[in-house]
C-alpha cells in the first residue's frame, strides 16, 4: 500500500512506520505529482490530507524578469519587422541615408516610449496597483509609426 503525508510518500514495502493520518495513493499518482514538480509546481496536501499539485508563486524578481523579456522581445520584433535583425534603427542616427536616418529617430522616440510604459506599470505595482498579465501588458505597448515614406 502507498500513502502520502503532509512530508512526502511512503510504502508499506519500504517503509515501516507510516504516519496514522497519512492518505492513501496511487504509485501512479505519485509518480503524476512528481512529475508536475519539474512544470513549476508543487506538492502540497489539500484541506483533507490528499496531496494535489499547486502552482508556485511567481517573486518579484521572476515577475520582473518576465515584463523585461516581454518588453525585449516586443522591441526586437518591431524592429526585425522594419528589416533591422541584428542593429538597433538608432545605430543609424546621423546616416547619409535618409531612411536609416529617419527610422533612427523614430525608433529612439518609440523604444523610450515603450521603456516608460513598463516602467510606469512596474511602479504602479510597487505602490499596490495592479500588473496586468504579460500578454496584456504587451497588448498595451506603443506602436511606432515610421515617418520615412518611400519614394520612387
Amino acid at each position: 500500500m502507498s500513502k502520502f503525508y503532509k512530508d512526502g510518500f511512503y510504502d508499506t514495502e519500504i517503509n515501516a512506520a507510516i504516519p496514522a493520518d497519512a492518505v492513501a495513493i496511487t504509485k501512479e499518482y505519485w509518480q503524476e505529482l512528481l512529475e508536475g514538480q519539474s512544470a513549476g509546481k508543487k506538492i502540497q496536501p489539500d484541506e483533507t490530507g490528499y496531496p494535489v499539485l499547486v502552482e508556485i508563486p511567481a517573486t518579484p524578481a521572476q515577475i520582473q524578469a518576465a515584463y523585461d523579456r516581454a518588453m525585449e522581445d516586443y522591441l526586437a520584433s518591431v524592429r526585425m519587422a522594419r528589416g533591422y535583425t541584428v542593429r538597433e534603427p538608432s545605430d543609424y542616427t546621423g546616416s547619409s541615408v535618409p531612411r536609416w536616418a529617419s527610422d533612427a529617430a523614430d525608433w529612439i522616440t518609440f523604444r523610450d516610449a515603450v521603456m516608460l510604459y513598463g516602467l510606469n506599470i512596474l511602479n504602479s505595482a510597487l505602490v499596490g496597483g495592479n500588473l496586468p498579465t504579460v500578454e496584456d501588458f504587451v497588448a498595451g505597448m506603443p506602436v511606432i509609426t515610421w515617418t520615412y515614406v518611400e519614394t520612387e
